[in-house]
């Protein structure tokens, strides 16, 4: 088995919710579009993180032989609220994109709207002069109100972004959140929380997901200023979309230029990675029964295929110690749901000696070798 040691703290994905997520949405893709080879049309009511998620989306598509029109009414930072004030008030305060290009500036959102008969409308969670105090849900929800009575048939998604990195100097970041990456995260898993349990909201995207795997690889370089993805962030979340609408995994497509100006393409190197990352993420999802992200706060901090340690564990000893087996909790993930398991066994159980080098933790014929230091 293929020991994973995650470099940051990383929530565990543990399904808590009851709805058959990327199961159904795929299966929608399937059997009202694929067949026929029929367009899916996908808009986003967000900001500039929405342009970096799906910058690189319908080339991705394009490359895998799949009709895709990917819209987005951007203003940059908009808020929940912010986008029903220039909803009420028919202001023309966004910038259309299309297909990852700018098609016209100064527009409202009905004109957006107006463009295509969408079957999947997304929303992003914004920053622009947020209170993080202020509920999210009582806009959102006056939002989803008005589109679904204008699009009945569309399904509402919302996406998950990714934290801020450690280098952001965002004051949102450092003010809120004291420049932790685990409580911005925490915020981001919360209001996808609040999302699909208040408002009826199916679908959530694993964007976040597949950014903390990447992570554990690239780190901050998938940032290009501290909280906007750089083109491998870019090319990391199309790929996650891709997989979520479709439930076909990205190709493999490297591409030939970069999406913006002054950014460098990923290689192909670099892709095969970030494609990787992207469909672990949208594995968990369905290893975790299809639902929904996981909304459990633990801390994942071994973990191999059917096993993993929850909490801390320690590896750093004197001689004469015992190893520590009380920080930390043992789950078995093989099936729908993780279970924490009990009768699980480690292979030194005697004082630890300078010449000890690994503790094994064993349950059901699975192994997780932790390498520990004895001084």
């Amino acid at each position: 088995m293929k020991k994973t040691l995650l470099f940051i703290t990383i929530f565990a994905l543990v399904v808590a919710l009851a709805a058959p997520v990327y199961g159904a949405i795929s299966e929608l893709y399937a059997a009202k579009r694929q067949y026929n080879n029929e367009e899916i049309r996908i808009l986003t009511i967000g900001n500039s993180y929405a342009v970096d998620a799906q910058a690189y989306l319908h080339q991705i598509a394009e490359a895998a032989g799949v009709k895709m029109t990917v819209g987005i009414a951007y203003d940059g930072g908009c808020t929940f609220r912010k986008h029903m004030d220039h909803y009420n008030n028919n202001t023309a305060a966004y910038n259309y994109y299309e297909n990852g290009r700018s098609q016209k500036s100064g527009v409202t959102l009905n004109y957006v709207l107006e463009q295509q008969d969408w079957d999947y409308i997304t929303f992003q969670l914004g920053t622009e002069g947020l209170d993080y105090t202020v509920p999210n849900t009582p806009y959102l929800n006056q939002l989803m109100n008005i589109l679904r009575n204008r699009f009945p048939d569309a399904e509402m998604v919302y996406n998950l972004s990714w934290p801020d990195g450690s280098n952001s100097t965002r004051k949102y970041f450092r003010g809120a959140f004291n420049s932790d990456r685990d409580a911005h995260w925490a915020y981001l898993i919360d209001t996808a929380e609040e999302a699909y349990n208040d408002l009826d909201i199916r679908y959530v995207t694993p964007g976040g997901v597949a950014y903390q795997y990447a992570y554990e690889t690239y780190g901050d370089t998938l940032h290009r200023d501290g909280y906007h993805m750089s083109e491998l962030g870019r090319y990391l979340n199309a790929c996650t979309w891709f997989e979520f609408f479709t439930g076909i995994e990205a190709p493999d497509y490297t591409p030939a230029e970069a999406t913006r100006s002054g950014g460098v393409a990923p290689t192909a190197a670099e892709c095969a990675v970030l494609r990787d990352c992207a469909h672990r993420a949208i594995e968990t999802l369905k290893n975790d029964g299809g639902k929904t992200l996981a909304l459990l706060k633990k801390d994942v901090v071994w973990e191999v295929d059917g096993l993993r340690l929850v909490g801390e564990v320690k590896t750093e000893y004197r001689a004469g110690q015992y190893f520590d087996y009380t920080t930390f909790e043992v789950e078995s993930t093989i099936g729908k749901e993780a279970k924490k398991v009990e009768d699980f066994t480690i292979s030194i159980t005697e004082p630890l000696k300078k010449t000890d080098t690994v503790v094994t933790v064993s349950y059901d014929g699975l192994n997780i070798d932790i390498p520990i230091t004895v001084k």
